[in-house]
């Protein structure tokens, strides 16, 4: 690929004053189809999509815009603190060219460097790349792709060539594999040169965006049912724990996979409802230890429940904390802990974990839309994801009035209690959070059928820095 300075202006971005920092309208800027994908810390760097292209900008220096070859777009998907180090891939443009029939390896991924450097996965003979990481300082990147086996037919060819191909040595070992014509793998690049194979794992489903802690030494992989942090420089693994108990993997139930109501260690020690607050307050949340004794008598803090799975983890800086998704099952008196057809006895949760599985709940019952949008930032004291198609936000340090104790709010009011209102009043669908979870860059949600409008899409800080200006050339 090549690159090329933008000539875009920000200017036209309009800002709305604050008590510190920005809110911008991005439309101008990023065009019908752009799109950020990463935010530095600070704002002091931007990666994503604009005019099909990949594209980094960056204070202080000139924006630059990667040309994919001719039929191909691309993206960049995370970006160092510095903005010097970019992860992206390109794909085939479907809507102009559709497949005709033939197959094609698609998605190459790629490292670039702001020295003009661009390292292709396909010098590893990797395909359909995923990326879920890169550390802060731009070394290590995690990802997940495809070897194609050599020899292997091509996947439309005659029946009776695949059928062949199989009974051969290589076939036989790559239909071990699960496919004929090639293995599906995790693999680490380190410092965009060093290639290594992460065995062990499997496919991304159900996975978030990201999972490789920012200081590129561990990172959030599944079996099964369960979460395991892998140190990428051991290579040692362990489970994640849900206030101490492991997912269930095999029956009977047994003790190790359950919290019990009454102990401290149990996430869910406080999170219940109150039977004297009403509307939205009569939720669950945490209850303030000076209101126990006036929760509702059916809140999850009373039941004791099976820890069915952990699932769509996200890492901090170090992974000394995580943001997951917990699906956990209870039971009726003498009945059975799982399938039961009430929907009071499954609770799915979403909940701030340290390494030792100790945790705060944040929410619980995702609704439509989750569990997707799922980050945390470095410190671990904030948590973004998405419920009810619409993003939320859970801040340690954050009280809504009259509570002593954290509750989740829409991002939209989040932002307006740090002075930063988005001119609309309209639900946030999309939203990227920088890891000092000080920058969002939110999408508005549109009504069917509707066209585009101003503010659509936007970039807020809330702290004293300036807004992005893509007028700088090289």
């Amino acid at each position: 690929m090549n690159s090329q300075s933008s000539g875009r202006s920000g200017t036209d971005g309009a800002s709305v004053a604050a008590k510190t920092g920005f809110v911008m309208d991005m439309a101008p800027l990023l065009g019908e189809h752009g799109r950020i994908l990463a935010i530095a810390p600070g704002c002091r760097a931007i990666t994503g999509i604009l005019d099909s292209k990949p594209f980094v900008w960056s204070r202080g220096s000139r924006m630059i815009l990667l040309v994919p070859p001719e039929k191909y777009y691309g993206m960049g998907n995370f970006l160092s603190d510095d903005g010097r180090t970019m992860a992206g891939f390109i794909t085939i443009n479907r809507d102009k060219y559709p497949l005709d029939g033939s197959v094609e390896w698609t998605r190459p991924g790629f490292l670039w460097k702001r020295d003009g450097e661009l390292r292709d996965m396909i010098k590893h003979d990797i395909v359909d790349v995923e990326w879920y990481g890169l550390s802060a300082d731009g070394r290590v990147a995690l990802g997940y792709g495809k070897e194609p086996i050599p020899g292997a037919p091509a996947a439309d060819a005659p029946w009776e060539e695949q059928a062949r191909f199989a009974e051969t040595p290589e076939g036989k070992a790559a239909r071990s594999q699960g496919n004929l014509d090639h293995r599906s793998l995790w693999f680490q690049m380190r410092d965009r040169t060093s290639f290594k194979e992460i065995p062990g794992f499997e496919d991304p489903q159900f996975l978030p965006t990201r999972v490789l802690s920012r200081d590129g030494k561990k990172a959030l992989l599944r079996r099964a049912s369960s979460t395991y942090i892998l140190d990428l420089q051991t290579g040692k693994k362990r489970e994640l724990t849900f206030g101490g108990a492991v997912p269930l993997s095999d029956l009977p139930v047994q003790e190790k996979n359950l919290v019990r109501a009454g102990d401290p260690k149990n996430p869910l020690f406080r999170w219940g409802k109150s039977r004297i607050m009403t509307g939205i307050r009569s939720q669950h949340g945490l209850i303030p230890e000076s209101f126990l004794g006036k929760e509702a008598p059916d809140s999850p803090m009373h039941r004791d429940w099976l820890v069915k799975e952990t699932y769509f983890c996200v890492p901090n800086f170090d992974a000394s904390f995580f943001a997951c998704y917990v699906t956990l099952k209870s039971k009726d008196n003498d009945g059975e802990w799982m399938n039961h057809p009430r929907s009071r006895y499954q609770l799915d949760v979403i909940v701030r974990l340290n390494d030792k599985g100790n945790g705060i709940p944040i929410d619980d019952s995702y609704g439509n839309g989750g569990p997707w949008g799922m980050d945390i930032s470095d410190d671990g004291r904030t948590v973004l994801y998405s419920k009810n198609n619409e993003v939320w936000i859970w801040n340690e340090d954050f009280r809504l009035p009259g509570r002593t104790v954290p509750d989740p709010v829409r991002l939209v009011d989040y932002l307006k209690a740090a002075g930063l209102a988005v001119p609309f009043e309209r639900p946030v669908s999309h939203a990227v959070m920088s890891p000092d979870g000080r920058c969002f860059y939110g999408e508005l949600r549109r009504e069917y059928q509707e066209a585009s409008f101003p503010w659509e899409v936007f970039l807020v800080c809330m702290d004293a820095v300036s807004p992005p200006d893509w007028k700088k050339k090289e």
